[in-house]
């Protein structure tokens, strides 16, 4: 898939508008960890140890965030707001870039916008805690196999039926202003996709299904048949999209062999947020690898975008 075209589809899908310009977000020897949200299955061994592991190997602090697998969006941010708010309680001062994963992208909007935190009694603004906002294979729009999930595969409990299309709406529409959940104002927003050309790329039996089901769910419909195996790709964007991974929905979540792995994006994207890809001296001293592995893959798609400008120059 040529750039260009990439670009076009990713701009013409966005959920809300551009964030806005972008500015470094951390100041010299302030570095903001990573606050990662989970999926619907409750995280795997990889988001929860393996990848904590190896941004603290790269000098990035990894926060990872799990609701359980039960529950709908309201329910599991509820439930991760009550885990900021501990962090809040032991340090007032905390703050974090949210990382979220498929399902977590809807929960951490959800609980930007709805959820109150507090710091010594008083009531905060979200914006002073979450510094920016990023998803990854997130169905921001829904996907047309919420309730297959919910029926099929078992480590997909309780409440994934809210991520179909129908319900999604209450989401994104002011004509639910209990549950909208727009891009937020005061922080950029930022969005990667995945998607799989063929079910011979799928990397289960499950993300295969999937993405015959979606083909022939969009396709006699005149829809793009393009999906990861759970997410279509027209639902994934979220304020500014930087980049398409050709991979199925698990590559965020977990090590599926691909390389460059998830790690390596989540690394570039940190890197990109605190402004060390304009420092001579960048904070994790993988970058340099990191930076040449991305652009010399053709597994990764980066948009047209201020970012690409940079990393193309850097």
């Amino acid at each position: 898939m040529k750039l260009a075209k990439l670009s076009s589809l990713m701009m013409s899908t966005l959920l809300f508008g551009l964030s806005g310009a972008w500015t470094p977000l951390a100041k010299a020897g302030d570095q903001i960890p990573i606050c990662f949200f989970v999926g619907a299955g409750g995280g795997s061994n990889s988001t929860l140890v393996v990848f904590k592991d190896e941004m603290k190997a790269r000098g990035i602090e990894w926060v990872p965030f799990t609701p359980g697998t039960v529950g709908t969006v309201v329910e599991r941010a509820v439930i991760v707001g009550s885990m900021i708010q501990e962090k809040l309680d032991a340090d007032p001062n905390f703050k974090c870039h949210a990382f979220a994963y498929s399902m977590g992208g809807p929960v951490i909007r959800y609980l930007y916008h709805h959820v109150p935190l507090k710091v010594k009694g008083r009531k905060i603004h979200t914006s002073r805690v979450i510094k920016s906002m990023t998803s990854f294979s997130s169905p921001h729009r829904g996907t047309p196999l919420a309730g297959w999930l919910r029926r099929y595969a078992p480590k997909y409990s309780r409440g994934v039926e809210d991520l179909s299309e129908q319900n999604m709406l209450k989401y994104n529409s002011p004509d639910f202003p209990e549950t909208f959940s727009p891009m937020p104002k005061e922080i950029p927003s930022f969005s990667y996709l995945t998607f799989i050309e063929s079910e011979d790329e799928a990397q289960s039996f499950l993300f295969k299904a999937g993405f015959q089901l979606i083909v022939k769910m969009y396709g006699p419909r005149g829809l793009d048949t393009r999906n990861d195996g759970i997410v279509p790709l027209t639902s994934q964007p979220f304020g500014e999209p930087l980049a398409a991974v050709k991979a199925s929905h698990d590559y965020f979540d977990s090590d599926i062999g691909l390389r460059p792995w998830a790690p390596d994006i989540y690394e570039l994207h940190w890197n990109f947020l605190e402004g060390n890809l304009a420092s001579p001296r960048p904070a994790s001293v993988s970058l340099d690898r990191t930076i040449d592995t991305l652009l010399d893959s053709d597994l990764v798609k980066f948009a047209e975008s201020p970012t690409r400008a940079m990393l193309s120059t850097f």
